[in-house]
């Protein structure tokens, strides 16, 4: 079994110019880091993806995310993005699936989503992916905005080929640590005061008996 991999382990990373980009994969004897291409393949252990921007964290034990699939269980979630085609590139290395968003105008941006199902194939109940902050103080995920900033704690696992799908690899997301939190304030949108015009019955049938002269 893969251990647990404690988050200040990537500490002495920190200092170098993009930290992210460098993965510590966990085995059964030792924690080791990968930066060969042909390595980068950590199936069935733990990694860290460092300083990711983090979208749509939908991490609310109480509310997580409907299956559009009904063969398939609700789950949560949080994506990530890059406008960086190099950091793209690194993360498939890794064999994390990730998606082009073109718009009509400006930067390509990519995008790579991270779920965790609420009940796992061995029809176990899982636990919610579990968010905090730098000093490891739980966060309210309903308060995490779009643009917020931090680490990710992926599993991944191979899967087989099955209901259409063909084989490959899962990356299960399994906590969140903000290092920036941009907070997410809901703005109920409000009417402003405004006049009615009521039409009676009688109005009505007197404005339609007009018309026919």
């Amino acid at each position: 079994m893969g251990m647990a991999m404690p988050l200040n382990v990537a500490k002495s990373l920190r200092e170098a110019k993009r930290c992210f980009r460098t993965i510590l994969v966990w085995t059964d004897s030792h924690c080791s880091t990968k930066t060969d291409k042909e390595k980068l393949n950590p199936i069935g252990n733990k990694m860290i993806l460092e300083n990711v921007e983090i979208w749509y964290c939908k991490c609310d034990p109480a509310r997580p995310e409907k299956s559009t699939d009904k063969d398939k269980p609700d789950y949560w979630s949080v994506q990530v993005r890059t406008s960086d085609k190099e950091i793209k590139n690194e993360w498939e290395e890794l064999n994390i699936n990730v998606k082009a968003m073109v718009p009509d105008e400006g930067e390509v941006d990519y995008k790579a989503t991270f779920r965790r199902k609420v009940i796992n194939s061995r029809g176990e109940a899982t636990k919610c992916p579990e968010v905090v902050n730098g000093n490891l103080d739980p966060i309210d995920p309903k308060s995490i905005g779009n643009g917020s900033v931090g680490n990710l704690i992926l599993f991944q696992h191979d899967y087989p080929a099955g209901n259409g799908y063909a084989a490959g690899i899962a990356s299960v997301l399994m906590k969140v640590q903000l290092t920036k939190h941009v907070v997410y304030i809901r703005e109920d949108e409000e009417f402003a005061k405004t006049t009615t015009d009521v039409v009676s019955p009688e109005a009505k049938a007197m404005d339609e008996t007009d018309g026919d002269y």
